[in-house]
């Protein structure tokens, strides 16, 4: 199987965004003990039903607030 020119674009993209969450997390990671303050979130439902939970569950955070643990 070959991917056509835009096949072959997309890839290339999806690659990118891969490597720049990569970098992110690292980087947080390292500056971990810097970090302070609230983050507030807002999302679709098919993100907080999705995606949120997994991202917070890796997440090196503290929950506070309303609805925090």
């Amino acid at each position: 199987m070959a991917l056509t020119t835009e096949g072959h674009q997309f890839y290339q993209h999806a690659w990118q965004i891969l490597d720049s969450e990569e970098d992110a997390l690292r980087e947080a990671r390292v500056q971990v003990h810097e970090l302070q303050g609230t983050v507030h979130l807002t999302a679709s439902c098919t993100v907080l039903g999705d995606f949120l939970p997994g991202l917070l569950a890796r997440a090196p955070i503290t929950r506070t607030g309303r609805g925090g643990a």
